[in-house]
């Protein structure tokens, strides 16, 4: 049988739940909870497809032991992300709500952020090299 081996109930629940944008929202109101929720009904449609013979075991292998890493794992970093996560998305609403743009640096490894007396963004996240302004520059961060 190819699909719907529990006649697609996962993916009706899921539409239901999270709406058709296939995105974990906050909708039990606790990220923690809504993004838990989200990702079972993942792994029951990846088991689906696998029982199914649309997918192969490994298929469904490997999303398991993806699902396990991230809810069996370490809680604490879990939690720290899905807080920062949080922030990053108030963050992002509140900004468009008021026409404010964001001009934080993007890039997670340079040590530099953009504000609005820098004159260049960090060129690490336009060519991926990492921006090293001239010591005595106004962009240069005394760290």
């Amino acid at each position: 049988m190819s699909g719907g081996h529990f006649e697609y109930l996962d993916s009706r629940l899921k539409d239901e739940i999270f709406g058709y944008e296939n995105k974990a929202k906050n909708v039990f109101e606790d990220r923690e909870i809504s993004e838990l929720v989200f990702d079972v009904l993942d792994l029951i449609h990846e088991f689906d497809w696998y029982y199914s013979g649309d997918t192969g075991k490994e298929t469904y292998l490997k999303a398991k032991a993806e699902f396990k890493k991230k809810w069996f794992g370490n809680r604490g970093v879990r939690i720290k992300h899905t807080i920062d996560k949080a922030l990053d998305e108030v963050k992002a609403e509140l900004y468009e709500t008021y026409g404010i743009e964001n001009d934080e640096c993007k890039c997670d490894t340079c040590a530099y952020k953009f504000v609005s007396s820098y004159t260049e963004p960090c060129a690490h996240c336009i060519d991926g090299s990492k921006y090293e302004p001239e010591e005595g520059s106004e962009n240069h961060a005394d760290t």
